[in-house]
């Protein structure tokens, strides 16, 4: 005899229902072994109906495979029989349309081909990328408007140099962008000779004789940096012998006769060698406009 709660006495060799074995079955996974019990006593008040738990639980989350299928019992002599049949293995199928499949590249159409810049097509021609170098090669090379465009593009630092404002000036005059000059001889002044001397005409194209002596006196005492010595003193002589026969048509007297007189000679002194060049004729001109004018007499 063995004692079971709640179930009174239970012997050996009794009669106990099946549904014993089959959750034996559920939870160990193994036949069950065949018993034979006898139940004397059952007191089934307040006891859950066998086979059931006492208490309820929350769904499963148990990731174990599906539990057997137990057949039907077959009936004997007192005994139940119970078969296990294993769950059959599950089958996977590919779905070939969810296998990833490679992106096709598009057909892209290439993208225009890019013009070179300015500066590129500069730096091309004379093998320096340097915008002061293609700036300064483009002047010395008669491309005046174009030397103007490379302008802009130079560094502040460099814009800013008596090298670039000397060369912009000789741009702006060989352009005839009266504008861009008197924009670059206005902004900033720089001790350089020629600078002076371009002042110097401004001045005397504005019929400002009084400042165009200013600046001529100013470019005789300043150094030349960007010129030839030679050249420079040649424009200006010529400049001061313009200037003087300009003061004498104002004011045609003894004195300013003299002056213009003296003006004159220096530039035929100075090319003395070179009779053919404008500036002596010029000058040859001029001596004898101004000996052949009447003076005021005082």
């Amino acid at each position: 005899m063995v004692a079971a709660a709640g179930l009174g006495y239970v012997q050996y060799g009794e009669k106990l229902p099946g549904i014993y074995d089959s959750l034996v079955a559920r939870f160990t996974k193994e036949p069950a072994v065949t018993t034979t019990t006898r139940v004397e006593s059952l007191d089934t008040e307040g006891v859950a109906p066998l086979g059931e738990p006492d208490a309820v639980e929350d769904f499963p989350v148990s990731t174990e495979p599906p539990s057997p299928v137990i057949d039907q019992p077959e009936s004997g002599h007192g005994h139940t029989r119970t078969q296990v049949k294993e769950p059959p293995a599950q089958k996977t199928t590919v779905n070939p349309s969810a296998s990833p499949q490679r992106k096709r590249p598009e057909n892209r159409t290439p993208p225009p081909s890019r013009e070179p810049s300015l500066i590129e097509m500069l730096a091309a021609r004379y093998g320096t990328s340097d915008p002061m170098e293609l700036f300064s090669s483009e002047v010395a090379r008669g491309n005046f408007s174009t030397a103007l465009k490379v302008y802009p593009k130079l560094p502040l630092s460099d814009a800013l140099k008596p090298k670039a404002i000397i060369y912009r000036i000789r741009a702006a005059k060989g352009a005839r962008d009266s504008k861009t000059l008197a924009e670059t001889l206005n902004r900033r002044e720089i001790h350089d000779g020629e600078f002076y001397l371009e002042k110097a005409q401004f001045f005397f194209r504005k019929g400002q004789t009084q400042k165009t002596r200013n600046y001529l006196d100013k470019a005789a005492q300043a150094p030349t940096n960007f010129m030839d010595p030679m050249v420079f003193r040649r424009k200006l002589l010529y400049g001061k012998g313009l200037c003087a026969s300009a003061q004498f048509n104002t004011s045609p007297t003894e004195e300013t006769r003299r002056e213009a007189m003296t003006a004159w000679y220096e530039v035929k002194s100075l090319l003395r060698t070179s009779p053919e060049h404008p500036y002596f004729q010029k000058a040859d001109q001029e001596i004898r406009r101004v000996n052949k004018r009447e003076v005021a007499r005082k």
